[in-house]
């Protein structure tokens, strides 16, 4: 007798992104996995989102559509997660978008494991920028956790990954509300923690979408911003007190630093607030160290050292660039 295949909730919060919902839900109902229950929360958006999200509903009885004031990110995908039914769950922001193998792939890796992990690509306004995997691999906890804090790891987003919702559960797991950057990397090491292994595929299924507002000469600096930026501190405090283990402990205190070397970028970059400018700029040189020891790539090794020396020269050289999460 065949078992029966597991269900997986697909939770995605929609808030202003009409431009690309219907690329982002064509992609989820098209799987070839097709045991899932689609939860749409359309987080009160003032675009035509929530509409679309309606003729979703009417076309596929797998989808359902929760609707609410706007309330953030994070409360969303908490509605999401208290309303799935599935045995596993994983998140997709509403303007990214899925190979048709995805979930398959996600389903096949956590079977033996308590998550599983894969590639994903970065899409940009003219490029894609893949990023692969180690290839296919069982992995202890600890070690996904060092993934998990490198920048050029994992990805801190929940999105390439799927968690089984009775941990989640069991582990009182919920995304804190109370923070506005880095609330996914706090999520999964929360996660993490509770397990045993995590399966990480060798497969790339899942396209990020970076919008030009993740430009850094395009954000918009202010006070509101800044206060939100500054949160993904607490995230990382949070995380560090998770782990005693002296390699992650290192990354953790490493990437404190280069969170605060990217915040003074985009404040020197738009010459705004130049009293706070000059307290990063010191924190960012105190900082070296902790840095250039620890595990992360070479290449942010440098471009921390170059932004540690001389920011108004690096910040010329490198106009235009991206700002990654």
């Amino acid at each position: 007798m065949k078992v029966k295949e597991p269900l997986v909730s697909v939770v995605v919060p929609v808030y202003k992104t009409e431009p690309f919902l219907h690329q982002c839900l064509d992609s989820i109902l098209t799987q070839s996995y097709a045991r899932m229950e689609i939860i749409l929360i359309d987080d009160g958006s003032p675009d035509k989102s929530g509409f679309i999200c309606e003729e979703y509903a009417q076309k596929d009885s797998r989808v359902h559509v929760i609707r609410q004031e706007n309330r953030g990110v994070s409360h969303a995908r908490n509605v999401g997660i208290d309303r799935a039914v599935g045995q596993m769950v994983t998140f997709v922001d509403s303007d990214d978008w899925l190979e048709p193998d995805h979930v398959e792939a996600l389903v096949h890796g956590i079977e033996n494991c308590d998550g599983s992990i894969c590639g994903y690509w970065i899409e940009e306004a003219e490029t894609s920028i893949q990023r692969k995997t180690n290839g296919a691999e069982i992995l202890s906890a600890e070690a996904s956790m060092e993934q998990l804090l490198s920048p050029c790891g994992f990805l801190g987003s929940v999105c390439n990954k799927m968690f089984r919702t009775s941990l989640i559960r069991e582990g009182n797991i919920r995304f804190r509300e109370d923070i506005a950057y880095m609330e996914d990397l706090l999520f999964c090491a929360k996660y993490f923690s509770l397990c045993k292994t995590l399966f990480c595929t060798d497969r790339t299924t899942y396209h990020y979408r970076q919008h030009s507002a993740s430009t850094v000469g395009n954000v918009h600096v202010s006070e509101e911003w800044l206060h939100g930026r500054m949160t993904a501190f607490d995230a990382l405090k949070e995380v560090r007190a998770m782990y005693c283990l002296p390699a992650a402990v290192t990354l953790c205190d490493a990437r404190v630093q280069t969170e605060y070397m990217e915040i003074l970028l985009h404040l020197l970059k738009t010459q705004a607030m130049r009293d706070k400018s000059k307290e990063l700029m010191h924190r960012v040189r105190a900082g070296i160290g902790r840095v250039l020891c620890s595990a992360l790539p070479a290449k942010i090794k440098i471009k921390f050292f170059l932004v540690a020396l001389v920011p108004q020269l690096y910040c010329k050289l490198s106009r235009g660039g991206k700002q990654r999460v």
